[in-house]
């Protein structure tokens, strides 16, 4: 992905939160698809954004099945952060 003004990169940032009561993965992964096509055509977007970062705090989800669905809608893996939850990022 390609570097801006020296080496920063900028991206949109997305996360998630649904209720515990509520939570699925059917639910989670429709909002998500809704979230990169309203993304995807929207008009409005920063130029210098270029990609998206999404963070999987869920404890739960970190799994090898949710790197693969995170993986078919285009996110790459970056690490993990200090709060040991998953990083990816998607371009747009």
């Amino acid at each position: 992905m390609p570097s801006l003004n020296g080496g920063f990169r900028y991206s949109y940032f997305q996360k998630l939160f649904i209720l515990p009561e509520h939570r699925s993965f059917e639910l989670s992964s429709n909002l998500l698809k809704h979230f990169l096509l309203g993304m995807s055509a929207c008009k409005l977007k920063s130029p210098l954004a270029t990609s998206i970062v999404a963070i999987n705090s869920n404890k739960r989800l970190l799994s090898k099945s949710l790197n693969k669905y995170f993986a078919r809608l285009g996110f790459c893996y970056l690490g993990i952060n200090p709060a040991g939850s998953d990083i990816w990022e998607r371009d747009l």
